[in-house]
């Protein structure tokens, strides 16, 4: 079941870049060599790769692969990197998860922040949403632990923590820290790109 929602975006450096892609498959275009930073063994990458292959088939996400693998995109360690190293200028534009550029808005303050962030339009494989979850196995003895764990995950003091905290999606659809986010950001917002000033995870 799930608990939480990790969009993928695009992080870009705003020097740098004057139109952000709105289609991963953009990333393959000779403008983009060298400009690119990803982490290829995090999961959340792997995850979008899968579901690239579900939305486009094999032979698409393999071509797709391959050329931005041409592309010579720069390798980084983790998702906090790409994103420092978009904001430093290493790299014009980096494949991450949400969250990582609103924990550091709240961490550092806006101006500190050199990264942007653009949320691509619904349907295109880049705009993934992660779902972070939980399951009980089947014939544990400690199925009753399991099942409270997971009720206080899905409970509205969790589900505020992860949306004021942590500045992931609330999960469950009845969720009123779900309710709340999705009212200060209305879908037209998640397709452009963002700052601090539209930040549905900001306290009232």
């Amino acid at each position: 079941m799930g608990t939480s929602g990790r969009v993928r975006v695009l992080a870009y450096n705003p020097g740098q870049v004057s139109k952000v892609p709105d289609s991963v498959h953009d990333l393959v275009k000779p403008e983009w060599k060298g400009k690119i930073g990803y982490v290829p063994t995090n999961a959340s990458f792997q995850a979008f790769v899968t579901g690239m292959r579900v939305l486009e088939g094999d032979d698409a996400t393999r071509a797709w692969l391959k050329g931005l693998k041409a592309n010579e995109p720069k390798v980084y360690d983790n998702n906090l990197k790409v994103l420092d190293g978009v904001g430093k200028g290493e790299v014009s534009l980096g494949l991450v998860n949400h969250y990582y550029w609103y924990e550091q808005v709240a961490e550092k303050g806006e101006s500190k922040v050199k990264s942007k962030i653009h949320f691509l339009p619904g349907g295109d494989p880049g705009a993934l949403v992660n779902a972070a979850g939980v399951g009980i196995v089947k014939g544990s003895s400690q199925a009753p632990a399991a099942q409270k764990a997971l009720d206080f995950l899905l409970s509205e003091k969790a589900q505020k923590y992860f949306a004021d905290d942590t500045k992931e999606y609330p999960w469950p659809p009845a969720s009123p820290a779900r309710s709340r986010i999705c009212r200060r950001w209305p879908p037209s917002t998640r397709r452009r790109s963002t700052s601090a000033s539209s930040n549905p995870f900001s306290r009232p």
